[in-house]
Parts: structure tokens; C-alpha cells; sequence
């Protein structure tokens, strides 16, 4: 019964998206002159001017960097990074030596020292690991912090807020070079981020350098060694490893299919019994090999398979019957390794799902101190804020946040950012990107990993790089200034066409925003194709509107790179129109005509390197021959379409 319903839900959705893509069709592509866009792009405030001293001027300067004797390696790197910063800003290389030397009045003094207490003290035991704390004391400059990594991302913090340094991609970065180089003289400035556990994947976040610069902590994607004070360690994989990495179904299933799940009376290889003893003292010997071989490791990860074939046996129905929740059995047993393994490796994490069928907390059970539950969002609509309660598609996410935050200790987020569907159209969620982070931090959740488009290396065809970057400053600090970092980022990244880029994404997101059927919301899950109707919101008006914005930022004056960026993200808006069968791509022309036009965005995509669709293996890549009859979502090698679940319609395969 359940999914016939899901079936007949679907298909009023395709009637409405063929509505929707008709009315498109017809019309007209055409504007009045009195024609106003939907939104308005925001007017940045001005720093105002403060009063500065100098530190440097034409090259010289008498001031040196002080670090401790004795300082950690992290600080070290600190003063280096420092010392190489100043020199590319100012000319100038400014001396690094140890509090072992005399004071003087002319001190960049970075991490601990023994100058402490001599008009400043740094409270590390509030700071955390990570916490940051800038000061200026009688021309002095104080750039300290966590010994962990917090001195080291307050060097890049003061680099970014008093010197207007940059670093928006691994190959974008922005350091002004000046004659003189002039430090506010009234700074005091302490922060500790919100969230333990920061992380997203992209393209430049996977680079290490990038990483540090934007305070991005978790090593899942890429390196952080301990010269810039490591980061949160995985014990190897960080997702689905319980039928991967501790109890193999290729190794286990054939000779102990009892260790598996058993679903509608056949034991399946794809999820394993939980309350099965030999099961659980494997999984604890496994989970105690794989912590010895990984002794800097600081969490390890329980996660259930990606699919809902869990175990529905004698003893794991009634545990869960009592819960009313498969997650009775998942937290019990997390629980249940937390708890055997807590004495022998005392500062590691244990790791679980909230997923899917276990997204539901339990009724009694509650997760021990030392097990971090990790909640997903994947059903949730990102045009909307998670926290708007008009949204019918986030109310459930937002009772059970309030529910795992009352329970647990430690939570944590895996959140998602593009659409699987399809990577390279437009996914509207720049409007929620900051309320999101803050109604998780609002709820106790101690750390967040933003899922995006990891596979941006060849489906860069939307703004993978500026959403990176900007996930990166929220997930530092929750209240950043968005529309300023944007700014920023686009007039680097696009040069002169940075208003059109801007405008295109605002325009898109109010009407995706806006979207609705006889006053009922559209919604934006995280896998749908490019003519569902909460991208059809836009009017023959609008269309005109947002052509003229591509034309004239691809004639604007522009280095070759920011060129090619914005042939990039312009393909976003071919692939709208030729999903909405609209412009170039309009039913009402001859089908050669069509074909052509289709022909040259696909060869396009490839000299732009875009050569990947959707999500997946390489069947999910652009064809060779795609069919033209079809959404551009299914230009690819696999093409069929078919929905694989009945209760998600957005779902492509």
C-alpha cells in the first residue's frame, strides 16, 4: 500500500513537472522595460577606518617573531607561516627567535611564551584545542592560541581579518603587497569554533594547504601532519564500514551467513545481526586491530551499509520493537564495542548513523559518552532552511535533532550540498547554507561534515569551488559574513563578471525558494532532475533576464582563468534551459536545430573538462552519443532513469 501511494505521489509530480515545463515551453522569451528582478543583490558595509601603527615600511622593520623555546610543533610552523606571509605582503623578513632573548618593544609574539603575564594571559583551558586569540599591547602583537592548532589558524585569521588575505581556492589565493604594512592598534580578539569536527570535499578542500588556511580539521580528505597540528583522525574508512572494513560479507557470509541480516526469512550479505554474540566479539577484536594499527586515530567508525535491508530476526525485531526504532539495535550495539574497548583506548570516539531507518532515536537507550551519534539529513529539502517550519519535508529532521541532542553527548552531522542527480545544475541551497549551520550548533551538535560534489574534479559545471569555500567559513564561524565572502570569492574568481555570476544564483535561489503549487511548497531533495518544478519558477522574464547576465559576463574584460570559470558555471544554465526544453533547447523548432544546439553544450562540457553527469561509477559520465530526446540528466552512459526507490521521486538511477 505504501508504495503504490509513493507511486501515485510520483506521478503527480511528473504531471506537474510537465505543467510546469509546458508553461515554460510557451513562453515567451522576452522582457518589458519594466522589468525588475526578483532579488537584489546586498550592499557590503565598508570596514570602517580604525587607527593603525606600522610594522613595516619599504621593506624594513624593526620588529622580530617570538615563539617559545619550547613551543609546539604546530607553533613553529606558525611563526614560518607567519615570517612568509609578511614577506610576500611587505617585502620584509622579519627575524624568528625564541623567548629565551630579551623583550623589546617591537614583538609579534606567537603561542606560548614566557611573556605571558607581562599585560596579557591566555585562558588555554577555555580556548580549547582550536581557539584563537589575537591582541595588540603597546604596538606589541599577540597571535596565540590553542597549542594544538589554534595558534596556527590565529596566524591565518590574523593574515585574513587585519592584513585582507585570501585563500579561496588551492590555486585562487589573494595577498596584497604593499610598502607599508599597518596592524590595527586596538586588537583583542578571542573565538573558539562552535564545532569539534569540521569537513567537506569539493576540489580545493582536499587540498591540505587549502585546508589549514580555512581551518578545515578532519583528515578523511586529505593529510594534515603533525607539523600543523594533525587533525580528526578516522581509524580507516569513515562511512559504511560494518559489512566492509570489520565484518567482511565476501570473507564471512558463505561460511557464517548467521553474522547477516536476515530480511523477509532469507539472510541477505548487505547488513549484519546485531544482537548476534559472535558478531559483536568479532566486531570488537576487529575494531581493536584496526585502533592499535591507528594509534593517532581519534574516532572509528560503526556505520550501517548504505541500504535499509537491516535485520529483522527474533532478537533484533523485539529490541527494536521496545525502541520503536531499528536505532534500538544500532545504539545497544555501539554501546556495546564503546563500552569494551573505553579503558584500552580512553581518548578514541565510536562512531554510528543515524540514517535512513535508524534516523528515529530510541525511546530508553541512550548512547554512552564516549559514542558519537552521526544524524543525516538525506531526506530533507536544502531550498528551505532545515529549521522552517512551514518546509513539510524538515519537520520530522527537526524533532529528531531535538530529540538525539537531549540523548547524546556527541553529535554530529552528515550533511549534504549538491544534487546526485545531477552535479552540474544549480543546486539552490546558498540561502540556507548559514541558518543550517547555525540551527546545528544551536542543537548541540559538536561537529559537521558538509557532503557535496566529490567528484567536482570533472563535474565542475556549477560552483563547486565558491560553495566549498563558503561551507568552509560557516563551518569555522556560524555568524561569517556570507554575502561579504561571496563577494570576495566571486570578484577573484569571475573578475568583472562577478555581479552576473551573483545575480544568477540570487535570482535562482528566491524563485527555487519560492517555488510552490496552488500554495504548496516544491522542495529540493538532494537527487532530482533539471525540469523538477522547484527550478521551474522562472518566467519567460526572468529567462531573458538571466541570458543577458551570461552574455555580459562572458564579454566583460577577463584573464583566460576567469574566463573559463565562468564558462563553467554557465553551463549550469544551459543544462535549466535544455531540461526546461526552453531557448536554444525549445520544442518549437526543428528537431535538427535542437539536436545542434544540445551537440554543442555536450562538446563544450568536455573542452571544459565537465565530463561527468551524476553521481556513481563511470556509467554516470557523459556520453559519447547521448540522446537528445532525453533530460540532460540521462546524457550519459547508462541512461534508463528508472527510479530505484519508490518512496524518494527525485531519485534518478
Amino acid at each position: 500500500g505504501v508504495i503504490i501511494i509513493a507511486r501515485i505521489y510520483q506521478v503527480f509530480i511528473e504531471i506537474i513537472t510537465v505543467f510546469v515545463a509546458l508553461s515554460t515551453i510557451i513562453s515567451p522569451i522576452t522582457r518589458g522595460a519594466d522589468y525588475q528582478p526578483p532579488v537584489q543583490l546586498p550592499i557590503i558595509e565598508e570596514t570602517p577606518d580604525v587607527e593603525k601603527f606600522t610594522v613595516s615600511d619599504n621593506g624594513q622593520s624593526a620588529y622580530v617573531i617570538v615563539k617559545g623555546a619550547s613551543c609546539s610543533e604546530s607553533e613553529t610552523t606558525a611563526a614560518k607561516t607567519l615570517q612568509r606571509y609578511l614577506y610576500q605582503i611587505g617585502n620584509v623578513t622579519l627575524p624568528i627567535i625564541t623567548d629565551e632573548t630579551t623583550p623589546t618593544n617591537k614583538e609579534i609574539i606567537i603561542g606560548k611564551t614566557n611573556r605571558e603575564g607581562n599585560g596579557y594571559t591566555v585562558n588555554r583551558a577555555s580556548l580549547g584545542d582550536e581557539g584563537v586569540y589575537i591582541k595588540t599591547l603597546n604596538n606589541k602583537i599577540i597571535i596565540s592560541g590553542g597549542e594544538l592548532r589554534g595558534t596556527l589558524y590565529a596566524v591565518y585569521t590574523f593574515l585574513e581579518d587585519y592584513l585582507d588575505c585570501r585563500w579561496f581556492t588551492k590555486d585562487i589565493t589573494l595577498i596584497p603587497q604593499v610598502n607599508s604594512i599597518m596592524v590595527p592598534l586596538n586588537i583583542d580578539y578571542q573565538f573558539k569554533p562552535g564545532l569539534e569536527f569540521r569537513d567537506t570535499d569539493w576540489i580545493s578542500p582536499k587540498d591540505s594547504n587549502y585546508s589549514v588556511a580555512n581551518k578545515l580539521n578532519s583528515q578523511v580528505y586529505r593529510h594534515l601532519g603533525s607539523s600543523v597540528g594533525g587533525g580528526v583522525n578516522y581509524a580507516g574508512s569513515f562511512a559504511h564500514t560494518l559489512t566492509s572494513q570489520f565484518v567482511n560479507a565476501n570473507q564471512y557470509f558463505e561460511t557464517h551467513p548467521e553474522y547477516f541480516a536476515l530480511c523477509d526469512g532469507v539472510r541477505q550479505p548487505t547488513q549484519l545481526c546485531l544482537t548476534n554474540a559472535d558478531v559483536i566479539n568479532l566486531v570488537i577484536e576487529q575494531v581493536r586491530a584496526v585502533l592499535t594499527q591507528n594509534p593517532h586515530a581519534t574516532i572509528v567508525s560503526l556505520t550501517q551499509a548504505d541500504n535499509n535491508d537491516y535485520c529483522t530476526c527474533e532478537h533484533c525485531k523485539a529490541l527494536d520493537a521496545t525502541q520503536g526504532s531499528p536505532s534500538g539495535t544500532m545504539i545497544t550495539f555501539t554501546n556495546t564495542v564503546a563500552q569494551a574497548l573505553e579503558e584500552e583506548f580512553p581518548n578514541v570516539l565510536f562512531d554510528t548513523f543515524a540514517y535512513q531507518y535508524t534516523r528515529t532515536p530510541p525511546k530508553n537507550i541512550v548512547p554512552r559518552d564516549n559514542v558519537i551519534v552521526r544524524l543525516c539529513s538525506i531526506e530533507c529539502c536544502f531550498c528551505h532552511a532545515l529549521d522552517d517550519k512551514t518546509c513539510s519535508q524538515n519537520v520530522s529532521f527537526c524533532e529528531d535533532i531535538e530529540k538525539w541532542a537531549a540523548i547524546s553527548n556527541n553529535l554530529h552531522i552528515w550533511n549534504y550540498a549538491t544534487n546526485y542527480g545531477n552535479f552540474n545544475l544549480l543546486f539552490p541551497n546558498f540561502n540556507v547554507l548559514k541558518p543550517n549551520l547555525q540551527f546545528f550548533v544551536n542543537n548541540s551538535v559538536k561537529g559537521v561534515y558538509e557532503e557535496g560534489n566529490y567528484q567536482a574534479e570533472n563535474a565542475n559545471g556549477e560552483f563547486a569551488e565558491l560553495r566549498a569555500y563558503l561551507l568552509a567559513k560557516l563551518l569555522w564561524d556560524q555568524d561569517a559574513n556570507v554575502e561579504k565572502y561571496t563577494k570576495e570569492f566571486c570578484e577573484a574568481y569571475y573578475g568583472e563578471a562577478a555581479n552576473e555570476v551573483m545575480e544568477y544564483i540570487a535570482i535562482f535561489c528566491h524563485r527555487a525558494e519560492t517555488s510552490n503549487f496552488l500554495g504548496i511548497k516544491y522542495h529540493s531533495g538532494i537527487c532530482y532532475r533539471s525540469n523538477h518544478p522547484v527550478l521551474g519558477n522562472l518566467s519567460g522574464a526572468d529567462i531573458s533576464y538571466i541570458n543577458d547576465l551570461w552574455a555580459t559576463a562572458k564579454s566583460s574584460n577577463l584573464s583566460e582563468t576567469q574566463l573559463n570559470n565562468v564558462l563553467k558555471s554557465e553551463v549550469s544554465w544551459r543544462i535549466w534551459k535544455a531540461g526546461h526544453h526552453c531557448d536554444e533547447f525549445s520544442l518549437l523548432q526543428k528537431w535538427q536545430d535542437k539536436f545542434d544546439n544540445a551537440r554543442e553544450l555536450t562538446d563544450d562540457m568536455r573542452s571544459l573538462g565537465i565530463t561527468r553527469i551524476a553521481e556513481g561509477q563511470p556509467d554516470a559520465c557523459l556520453s559519447d552519443n547521448p540522446n537528445f530526446l532525453r533530460l540532460p540528466d540521462l546524457w550519459r552512459i547508462r541512461e534508463d532513469g528508472q527510479f530505484n526507490n519508490p518512496f524518494d521521486e527525485h531519485y534518478i538511477n
